[in-house]
């Protein structure tokens, strides 16, 4: 039901040709008294190929995606994956398998390290976060009343009475005061008053992932790291995948406003994130793509979901839009240049009925020749361009 602009377009110009040809067809029978003419013109100009130039297209591209590791959810996003100018990561879950586990954990009080895991534990329960499934690996903590979760900041409740918070260094300095000094932690962990422990998380960097960063730069896409991650660790990994324009401590609204700010400038966004908090901003962007790992939310927000959890099947996304979306315009190209020719061709009596046959089954033949054509063959932009040193830009912290 969803199909790209271009396509929309052809169909109601193809409605509009069925009453050009009719109307036609019936002056030129009344012009010229002959009914054969009338006939020749209706038989010439059947709008067929309009009508099959993108349908085939479309159908072998969502076929080739979806073996090839990627579910196209709207094809509509063909269109804008084609136009892209550039592409926003998100980076836990998408550069990195979304697998964390908790390395080192540093203590800023008389709290041993095993209660500090449990209250960590206790008030990520309910948490989807992939931060959280690292830290909920230490059994039952204790009960937590008041439980609120503040999107893109970190998770707060009541333990025995007092306020605790888990979350962003910021977002627990405001009940603990002055920030701890242990710095470049992913997640912190305080009460009232005091800081309690920061504990530091690693997350395996997918091992395709510096290879897709650098293909579709060789695309000519600029490509953005954007992340809810401390600062330094997202400038850490944006310098070592030679990412140039990147964004830390980055909040679900942060993240809208990114990609906002960068369709102000007239440019075509396609964002690839996983988590709930991507939902948002994978709406806002202009073509969505979700891993298949991550949440429902977001899934059911994208354009195209990465099915096998495979970040290499991006490649194939960008590749296979832009071949499609190729092989659709030639066929409109084609069928639009036929029916300039046949219908005054036609109109005139310079053809008959049983040449009219001829071209229009020609036409139509061309067309669906054309659109099984390969839709993407080895991919010019594989071998990956050198690339600048990385700059960084402005990030929220």
């Amino acid at each position: 039901m969803s199909r790209p602009l271009l396509v929309e377009r052809a169909d109601c110009l193809a409605q509009l040709l069925t009453t050009v040809v009719i109307a036609t067809a019936a002056l030129a029978w009344i012009l010229s008294g002959n009914v054969w003419v009338a006939v020749a013109v209706l038989v010439a100009t059947c709008p067929c190929a309009l009508a099959l130039a993108s349908p085939i297209v479309l159908t072998r591209a969502g076929a080739q995606l979806l073996s090839r590791g990627a579910a196209l959810t709207r094809a509509r996003a063909l269109e804008a994956l084609e136009r892209a100018t550039d592409v926003v990561l998100d980076k836990t879950g998408t550069l990195t398998h979304g697998r964390p586990a908790v390395v080192r954990v540093a203590l800023f009080s008389d709290k041993d390290e095993a209660s500090c895991r449990a209250l960590a534990a206790a008030l990520e329960e309910s948490s989807t976060h992939p931060l959280a499934r690292a830290l909920r690996r230490v059994g039952q903590g204790p009960t937590v009343r008041e439980l609120r979760n503040d999107a893109g900041q970190g998770v707060e409740g009541r333990i025995d009475g007092r306020l605790t918070r888990i979350g962003s260094r910021r977002f627990c300095a405001q009940i603990a005061g002055t920030p701890a000094q242990d710095a470049g932690a992913q997640v912190y962990l305080a009460q009232e008053g005091s800081w309690l422990a920061a504990f530091f998380i690693e997350d395996a960097l997918r091992p395709e992932a510096a290879e897709v960063v650098r293909s579709l730069a060789a695309r000519g896409l600029r490509v953005h790291l954007v992340s809810g991650d401390d600062a330094a660790l997202v400038e850490q990994m944006a310098r070592r995948l030679g990412i140039e324009r990147w964004a830390g401590g980055a909040t679900p609204q942060a993240k809208l406003d990114y990609v906002a700010r960068l369709q102000a400038q007239g440019r075509v966004v396609a964002m690839v994130g996983d988590g709930l908090n991507d939902a948002p901003v994978l709406a806002r962007a202009d073509a969505s793509i979700a891993m298949g790992a991550g949440a429902d939310a977001a899934q059911l927000q994208a354009d195209v979901v990465l099915t096998g959890d495979r970040l290499g099947a991006l490649q194939e996304v960008f590749q296979l839009s832009r071949g499609a979306m190729r092989l659709v315009r030639q066929n409109l190209a084609w069928a639009l240049a036929y029916n300039a020719v046949a219908l005054p061709a036609a109109a005139l009596g310079w053809i008959g009925p049983w040449e009219a046959a001829i071209g229009m089954s020609a036409s139509s033949f061309i067309v669906v020749l054309n659109a099984l054509r390969p839709l993407a063959g080895k991919d010019p932009w594989k071998a990956a361009s050198p690339s600048s040193s990385p700059s960084p830009s402005p990030s929220y912290s």
